[in-house]
């Protein structure tokens, strides 16, 4: 099924941007059902966590093979130990907001997936031995239906 597929290649794509984001800034990468084990929490302890959020796919048109619109959230949670630095989590999230710029398109597998708005920073919060600032990414793909 196209919704599948399309799905698929939507969240390799944007998992790649985000490994070679890591990558760019030496941060861990904790990926959606891979295994990880999260640095100790001390103060200075720092690394992303990559989550995929897709909403319903739609029809754009009546005929039975008009284009499906995939969107949803791809979110890049930054985490720091608590009691460290104020402005260090804030850099990060401000760092992957400027990576992932809107207008960023992204193509895997012939699905082009564009970031249609501007990423949004929202307010950090603890949980346990971790400051967490969430960084959300609203994609949008258009497919075509094969069958």
């Amino acid at each position: 099924m196209v919704d599948d597929v399309a799905e698929v290649a939507i969240e390799e794509g944007l998992l790649v941007q985000a490994r070679a984001f890591a990558t760019s800034v030496s941060l861990p990468l904790a990926e959606p059902n891979k295994d990880f084990t999260p640095p100790t929490p001390t103060p200075t302890a720092k690394y992303l966590r990559a989550s995929f959020i897709p909403a319903p796919s739609f029809a754009l048109g009546i005929p039975y093979n008009s284009y499906q619109q995939h969107y949803g959230i791809f979110q890049l949670d930054v985490f720091c130990g608590i009691r460290g630095s104020d402005t260090e989590p804030r850099r990060i999230a401000a760092d992957v907001a400027a990576y992932f710029k809107r207008g960023t398109t992204i193509i895997d597998d012939d699905f082009v997936v564009t970031l249609y708005e501007s990423p949004q920073v929202t307010q950090g919060f603890t949980d346990g031995s971790w400051w967490i600032i969430p960084v959300r990414l609203l994609y949008r793909c258009y497919a075509r239906p094969t069958a």
